[in-house]
């Protein structure tokens, strides 16, 4: 069963849900030297995000009376104080930043997990079927080699008794033509003799020359 991984929204997310940071114009100034990584939440005059004193004195030299220019002043840093993060806000972040990468360093540590255990098993089964095939191609070319052995055993006898039986053939045939050669010389001796025999009676006058039984 394949499982799904879920990541918890962090308290980071939750903060930024609850209270969407403003960005600080660039043309604000921060006056007065505060240190505002010490903000605890209760924010005084000299903690505001601009100076107001100059800006009230810009207020007047525009037209505002003293007092309109003091408490505009004092209103807008006021307002634009309170949006400013205490040093509470930024320790939660921190807590947050941590508990997400703590949840990232969980999830790869998971998925590394599953991805060795996933390699190893597909090892596995490569292995496994590495070693089938190479058992299947074994067989069969044991089983190739004994149908090529049986085969070239079977040529071979088949071969061998042709070999035989025209052997055998042309012994019997040589043995025949010898015959009749010998056949063949006695009576070409049984002629020659014959022909010896008939000059003995033609010179003894037995037997009178063809040549006078073919002139009579």
């Amino acid at each position: 069963m394949r499982r799904t991984l879920s990541v918890r929204p962090s308290a980071a997310q939750e903060l930024r849900e609850e209270r969407p940071c403003r960005a600080v114009p660039e043309a604000m100034e921060f006056g007065g030297g505060t240190d505002y990584s010490s903000h605890t939440g209760a924010r005084t005059m000299s903690q505001t995000l601009i100076n107001t004193l100059r800006f009230a004195d810009r207020l007047k030299e525009a037209g505002f009376t003293a007092v309109q220019a003091e408490a505009l002043a004092r209103s807008l840093g006021d307002e634009l104080t309170e949006q400013l993060p205490s040093k509470a806000d930024f320790q939660d972040l921190r807590a947050d930043f941590k508990t997400l990468r703590a949840d990232f360093n969980a999830l790869d540590a998971s998925l590394n997990g599953r991805m060795d255990a996933l390699e190893s098993r597909l090892d596995g089964r490569i292995d496994t079927l590495e070693s089938k095939v190479d058992g299947r191609i074994d067989a069969l070319e044991s089983k190739i080699d004994g149908r090529i052995d049986a085969l070239e055993s079977k040529v071979d006898g088949r071969i061998d008794a042709l070999e035989a039986d025209l052997g055998g053939q042309i012994e019997t045939l040589a043995a025949k033509i010898d015959s009749q050669r010998v056949a063949f010389n006695l009576v070409l001796a049984a002629l020659g003799v014959l022909i010896a025999l008939v000059g003995v009676l033609v010179a003894i006058g037995l037997v009178e020359p063809v040549s006078n039984l073919v002139g009579a």
